[in-house]
């Protein structure tokens, strides 16, 4: 019974890496990195890849500490990571993957070099990294740092991948990751994120967590009656928060160890040409009173588009901002005459009918 030759194979006696056309992928460098190219090796898997380079390892000179590794330079927006704005002052415009088979495992690593903040540690780096790592499926087994006072440093993550995970994903996620670290996201507030995404700069939003001021979407709202009154309430719980907040369409969230939904995925979603004068129609319909400075920018990315909403902080003397026409709980739409919507967390609520009251009662108390 014929069967199908490997995509990847180890040949002893050229000592390369081939293809099952018997071309070769890398030639075989036991003294250093083995050069590979993304395009030949981006479709091969981690379980393809460690089969083929156990049997280069068994090979090696060093019996001591028997290794193989491949490494590939490439820019980064080969694999849909377009350089973020840190980039401008980074001499450096390729990123590499380097994969690396010992003895008894498979593994990748991930290089960053630190901005000059002292705040960087083992911990702040896994906090921006695990949960990303982890929706697909890999963990960080190591972190290594080399201080450097001239750029402030550089720190090294050790991955082990699935066996499912193709060298192109690989490769997305260690410029993804480069972009995370060095966009230090937990820094971002509604104004630079939205500056960012007006900039095409996307990548700033990575690792950032949904919060009282920032709210992410994987696509468009509906085109529904429904989906107006749902606009109109989180546009108008960002405006009745302290410090207003931005809306972000076209983006992923995985959660992290601490149940926060992070931006895992800024690839956008499909182009909606009409959504900016849907979404004004719909506030300038149902929200009284009128919300000052509301901002909307749409920006490319590789899926189509990613929308923002900037909600400003609003003056207090305007608040509360009020919904015509319903209220919505955990999903469900239940008939009303207003809704006063508010921002708790990473989620939009209605406002506790005691402190409406409560609020109505020291408006008439206000002398006139």
């Amino acid at each position: 019974m014929m069967t199908d030759k490997p995509r990847i194979r180890w040949d002893r006696a050229s000592r390369a890496f081939l293809d099952p056309d018997d071309h070769i992928l890398a030639a075989y460098d036991p003294r250093a990195a083995t050069q590979g190219k993304l395009d030949e090796l981006q479709d091969i898997t981690a379980g393809e890849l460690s089969e083929a380079m156990g049997h280069a390892v068994t090979s090696a000179d060093d019996v001591a500490d028997p290794t193989a590794t491949i490494s590939i330079d490439y820019l980064p927006s080969a694999v849909g990571v377009f350089r973020s704005a840190w980039a401008a002052n980074y001499p450096y415009p390729e990123d590499m993957l380097s994969m690396t088979r010992r003895a008894d495992s498979f593994e990748f690593s991930i290089d960053v070099v630190l901005p000059r903040r002292s705040e960087f540690t083992d911990q702040t780096i896994r906090a921006l990294t695990e949960p990303l790592l982890a929706a697909r499926g890999t963990t960080c087994v190591e972190t290594k740092f080399y201080n450097d006072s001239s750029d402030g440093g550089l720190c090294e993550l050790t991955v082990l991948p699935p066996p499912d995970l193709t060298v192109g994903e690989m490769a997305f996620m260690v410029s993804h990751m480069r972009d995370i670290v060095m966009n230090e996201p937990f820094s971002a507030t509604p104004e630079k994120a939205f500056a960012a995404i007006e900039s095409g700069e996307i990548q700033f939003l990575l690792g950032t967590a949904e919060s009282e001021a920032l709210d992410a979407k994987d696509g468009h709202y509906p085109k529904n009656d429904r989906a107006r009154i749902v606009i109109a309430g989180d546009i108008a719980a960002f405006a009745n928060s302290t410090k207003g907040g931005i809306i972000v369409l076209g983006a992923r969230t995985v959660k992290d160890s601490h149940g926060r939904d992070i931006l895992a995925e800024v690839n956008g979603c499909a182009i909606d040409v009409g959504a900016k004068d849907r979404y004004r129609s719909a506030i300038e319909a149902l929200v009284y009173p009128e919300i000052a400075g509301i901002k909307m920018c749409r920006t490319p990315a590789a899926l189509g588009e990613v929308f923002a909403i900037l909600i400003p902080e609003q003056h207090p003397d305007r608040l509360p901002f009020v919904v015509r026409g319903a209220t919505q709980t955990e999903g469900r739409m239940s008939s009303a005459l207003f809704q006063v919507p508010v921002r708790q967390g990473d989620s939009n609520v209605p406002a506790r009918i005691e402190d409406i009251h409560r609020r109505l009662r020291n408006l008439d108390e206000e002398p006139v």
